[in-house]
C-alpha cells in the first residue's frame, strides 16, 4: 500500500503480497461467523476508535490473531492521561499525608512510591516513551507547565532548621481550585522515607541556617 497525495490509501494490484491476500479471503470468508458477544478490547482503548477496532479485533480472533491486534490498537489509539492533571492530583495526596511543605529530595521518592500511580513507570508527555522513574528534570518541566517552581524551603531537624529546594502547598491551591478542586479520591499509602517521622513531628524551629 502507499499514500495516496489525497490521504487515501492505493493497493498496488501487482503486490505479490495483495495478491497472497485475495487468495486466502474467499475461504476465510465461507467460514467466518461474526461473534454472539460484544468483542473484548482493552479497556484503555480510546472511545472515539474503538468502534474501528472491534471489526478487526473479531477477524483477527478468526485466525487466532486477536491478541496481536489488541495490542497494535493499545498502542495506537490508548488513551493518554495528561501527566500534568495527574502529577497535581497526586501531589494533592502527597501533600494531605506530608504537611504544607515538602523538599524535591522527598517529593520525588514519594511520588515514586506512591500506590496506583506509577511515577516509577513514567513514559513521558505522549504516554509511548520507555518506562523509567520520573527525573527532577521532568518533574520541574511538568510543574512549569502550571507556572510553579522550586524555592528555598526550612524544615526543622534535630533542633535546627535546614533548607533545601522544594514546594509550599499554598503554591499548588491556586492550581487545584482551578480545576474544580482536587480531593484524595481513594485512600493511598506511601512507603515511609528514613526522614519524614522525624521532620513532621519535631516542633522544634530555630533561626539556624544550613544549606
Amino acid at each position: 500500500m502507499t499514500k495516496n497525495s489525497e490521504g487515501r490509501n492505493k493497493l498496488k494490484a501487482s503486490s505479490s503480497a495483495i495478491a497472497a491476500v485475495h487468495h486466502l479471503i474467499p475461504p476465510w470468508a465461507g467460514t467466518f461467523r461474526p461473534p454472539l458477544e460484544e468483542i473484548r478490547m482493552p479497556a484503555e482503548v480510546t472511545t472515539e476508535t474503538r468502534n474501528n477496532w472491534e471489526p478487526l479485533v473479531a477477524v483477527a480472533d478468526s485466525l487466532g490473531y486477536g491478541a496481536t491486534a489488541r495490542a497494535l490498537a493499545l498502542a495506537m489509539d490508548r488513551r493518554i492521561e495528561d501527566p500534568v492533571v495527574k502529577l497535581m492530583h497526586d501531589t494533592y495526596r502527597v501533600l494531605q499525608q506530608l504537611g504544607d511543605r515538602i523538599w524535591t529530595d522527598e517529593y520525588l521518592p514519594t511520588l515514586h512510591q506512591l500506590e496506583d500511580a506509577a511515577w516509577d513507570e513514567y513514559r513521558g508527555v505522549s504516554g509511548v516513551g520507555a518506562p523509567h522513574k520520573l527525573t527532577r528534570t521532568e518533574l520541574y518541566d511538568l510543574l512549569a507547565v502550571k507556572l510553579i517552581k522550586s524555592v528555598s524551603v526550612p524544615k526543622p531537624i534535630d533542633g535546627a532548621r535546614k533548607w533545601a529546594k522544594g514546594f509550599y502547598r499554598k503554591q499548588f491551591e491556586p492550581v487545584w481550585s482551578a480545576m474544580g478542586g482536587v480531593t484524595a479520591a481513594q485512600p493511598s499509602k506511601i512507603i515511609s522515607l528514613p526522614r519524614y517521622k522525624k521532620h513532621l513531628s519535631d516542633g522544634t524551629d530555630t533561626d539556624t541556617r544550613e544549606e
